[in-house]
């Protein structure tokens, strides 16, 4: 399987151990390469660990990703913590709609509906990054987008001849200026 770079191959990861409550952390990771394994430490009553491995690198003949081996075997049960694999990133990308929507919801009740939506257990300060950097993430393509209504504006001037177009802005006092209607 191919992937552009680590991180989209990180997401399918991370996706695959909450779905099914596997405990997988990385044990070498870089731009280069990425070694997954399962149970960090843990064995079973036969004194043996979980024996998933998944092991991947940067193919220097063509820009991917690739999974060279796989062994997609477990042995381990299921885990509700999942450690350092869970990131508030991740939270923040599955959320990012529903905070959107509901901007004042409070992050203990993001908490509950993270818990109850992956069957997992997000820590409160989890919760509290992820609200923030889906904000965040929502104030930064707002911007690129606002940024751009001079070049909407043109485009309407270009491709409808004879249509005007005025863009009220307003300008504070350090100089800059903010849209205000179109």
């Amino acid at each position: 399987m191919k992937f552009s770079n680590p991180l989209e191959l990180k997401l399918c990861i991370t996706n695959y151990a909450v779905k099914n409550g596997y405990d997988l952390w990385y044990e070498k990771t870089n731009h280069e390469r990425l070694l997954v394994k399962c149970c960090k430490g843990k064995t079973n009553k036969q004194g043996k660990g979980c024996p998933f491995r998944l092991w991947a690198t940067c193919m220097s003949n063509e820009k991917s990703f690739q999974i060279k081996s796989l062994n997609d075997m477990h042995n381990c049960s299921r885990v509700f913590k999942f450690g350092s694999i869970v990131t508030y990133k991740w939270i923040a990308k599955h959320f990012m709609n529903y905070i959107l929507q509901k901007p004042k919801m409070s992050i203990r009740k993001l908490k509950a509906k993270a818990n109850k939506k992956f069957n997992l257990i997000a820590s409160v300060g989890q919760c509290r990054h992820a609200r923030k950097y889906a904000f965040q993430e929502i104030e930064g393509t707002l911007k690129e987008h606002y940024a751009k209504t001079w070049s909407y504006g043109e485009e309407i001037r270009m491709t409808n001849p004879g249509s005007t177009v005025k863009m009220d802005v307003d300008v504070m006092l350090d100089g800059t200026t903010y849209f205000s209607k179109f």
